[in-house]
């Protein structure tokens, strides 16, 4: 099982790799001490649907540890696609405090549309909690 480790609670916690998340459970989410208003989780979810395990449950597990939101993969898309999208979402956020995460992703997901008009490139996330 590979090892959690949260460098600064207060801005991220991120791996480097689907395989950096291999054997993830929603109890080594639980059992980290965070202190974040959003986690975004994207390139991995829809790969974590096997056996006993949904694609929702680290999401779950997030905000059950109380984090408030959480922005999700929901399925697979284009790699670029996403990142851009998550660039977006972030300056986003920065740029305008008084913008909700939702709010900053449907104006990311429209920028990102431009150039990835496929829905299955920016469409496939999910905002959960408040």
């Amino acid at each position: 099982m590979p090892q959690l480790r949260v460098a600064n609670s207060n801005e991220a916690l991120a791996f480097a790799s689907t395989k950096t998340l291999e054997g993830i459970t929603p109890a080594d989410i639980l059992s980290l001490k965070l202190q974040a208003n959003l986690v975004t989780i994207q390139g991995f979810v829809a790969q974590v649907d096997r056996g006993d395990r949904d694609s929702f449950a680290l999401p779950q597990a997030f905000l059950a540890a109380g984090v408030p939101m959480v922005i999700a993969a929901t399925g697979d898309g284009d790699d670029l696609a996403a990142q851009k999208l998550m660039v977006e979402l972030y300056q986003r956020l920065k740029a305008d405090k008084a913008l909700s995460p939702a709010q900053a992703l449907r104006q990311a997901m429209l920028q990102v549309r431009k150039q990835h008009p496929e829905a299955k490139d920016w469409a496939g996330f999910a905002v959960m909690g408040q």
